[in-house]
C-alpha cells in the first residue's frame, strides 16, 4: 500500500492565554476562548478587527466569560458587525450574547445547512456526536454575505470569500489593507479539518483550497491555533494530503470490499478514540468523491456500516 501521507508541518505550539486580548497587527486583536478539546485545540480564536470602529469575527460558544473578554478588547469602541465564518457550535452561539451587549448586526453566509445525508450511525444518547463541535441551528444572520462581498469599515475593508468544504456555509475573510486572510476552520495550522459529508464536501474543500491559493494574502489567521506565515506551501500540502488519502482508500478497496470502520482501522492505526468518528466521517467524504468519479460503489445509502467496493468489481 502507498505509505502514509507526507507529514504536515503543523504548528502545535500555542501559548495564548484565554481571555487576554493580543494585538497581532494594527487592525487585528485576538482573544482566545477557554474551550479546549480534540476538535478545538486550545480553544476558539475570536478576532476583533479595526481601529475606531470594530468588527468581531467568530464570537465563539455561548460563554458569558468569553463575551466579557471580547467586550474588554472592544474597549468602548462601536461594534459595527458581528461576523461568522460558519455555524458550528464553537463559533456562532455567542453572537446572540454579544449582540445583546453591543447592538451590532450579525453577518454570515446563512443558517446552518440542512444535512445532505441521514445520520452516519443511529443516535446514541450515551455517546454524543463528537464528529465536530456540533451544529448551531439557532443562528440566523441579520445580513447575508455572498462570495465577493465587502464589509466596509472606517478606513479599511473586509472582503468575503466563500469556502465550502468543512461545511457548506463556511466563509473566509480578507483584511484587505493587511493582506491577511481569516480562515476559520477551513485552514488551521494545528490540524487538518474534519469534513463530515452530512454538511461538508471533500470536492468543495479541495476547490476552496485552490481558490485561496490563487489569492495574495501572506498571513492566515485561523479560528484555532497560531498565526500562519507563508501559508501557501502549507495549503498545498493539505491538498496533497487529501489526494494521497484518496489513493490509500482506493488501495484498501483493491484488496476487497469493506466498511468505513475497517478502512479507518487500516489507515489510522492507534487513533485516539475521541477522533475515530471524525475519521470515519472524513473517510466517508473520500468514498463519496470516489463514487461520484465512478471509482467506488456502495451497497446502500452512505453510513458507517455501508460496505464499499471498487466500481469495476
Amino acid at each position: 500500500m502507498t505509505g502514509s501521507p507526507p507529514p504536515l508541518a503543523f504548528l502545535t505550539t500555542y501559548d495564548a492565554i484565554p481571555g487576554e486580548a493580543v494585538r497581532l497587527s494594527p487592525l487585528v486583536q485576538r482573544v482566545l476562548c477557554p474551550n479546549p478539546g480534540p476538535f478545538t485545540f486550545t480553544g476558539t480564536n475570536t478576532y476583533v478587527l479595526g481601529d475606531r470602529e470594530v468588527v468581531v469575527v467568530d464570537p465563539g460558544p455561548a460563554d458569558e466569560g468569553h463575551v466579557d473578554a471580547i467586550v474588554r478588547a472592544v474597549a468602548g469602541r462601536p461594534v459595527v458587525a458581528i461576523v461568522l465564518t460558519h455555524t458550528h457550535a464553537d463559533h456562532s452561539p455567542a453572537a446572540a450574547l454579544l449582540q445583546a451587549r453591543t447592538g451590532a448586526p450579525t453577518y454570515g453566509f446563512g443558517p446552518h445547512p440542512e444535512p445532505a445525508l441521514p445520520p452516519m450511525e443511529p443516535p446514541d444518547p450515551d455517546r454524543p456526536d463528537t464528529t465536530h463541535e456540533g451544529a448551531d441551528r439557532d443562528f440566523r444572520p441579520d445580513l447575508l454575505l455572498a462570495d465577493g462581498a465587502t464589509v466596509t469599515v472606517e478606513g479599511w475593508h473586509l472582503d468575503v470569500v466563500h469556502t465550502p468544504g468543512h461545511i457548506a456555509n463556511h466563509l473566509c475573510y480578507s483584511v484587505r489593507e493587511e493582506a491577511t486572510l481569516l480562515t476559520g476552520d477551513h485552514v488551521m495550522g494545528w490540524s487538518t479539518s474534519v469534513i463530515s459529508p452530512r454538511d461538508g464536501d471533500l470536492a468543495d474543500f479541495l476547490a476552496s483550497c485552490e481558490r485561496i491559493l490563487d489569492r495574495g494574502e501572506g498571513t492566515y489567521l485561523s479560528a484555532h491555533g497560531e498565526v500562519m506565515r507563508d501559508p501557501h506551501a502549507y495549503v498545498r500540502s493539505l491538498v496533497d494530503h487529501r489526494h494521497h488519502r484518496t489513493r490509500q482508500v482506493l488501495e484498501v478497496l483493491a484488496d476487497g470490499p469493506g466498511d468505513v470502520g475497517s478502512i479507518v482501522a487500516l489507515l489510522y492505526p492507534g487513533l485516539d478514540d475521541r477522533l475515530v468518528r471524525a475519521a470515519k466521517a472524513t473517510i466517508t467524504s473520500h468514498l463519496l468523491l470516489l463514487q461520484r468519479q465512478g471509482q467506488a460503489v456502495a451497497d446502500g445509502l452512505p453510513s458507517f456500516t455501508t460496505v464499499w467496493a471498487l466500481a469495476d468489481r
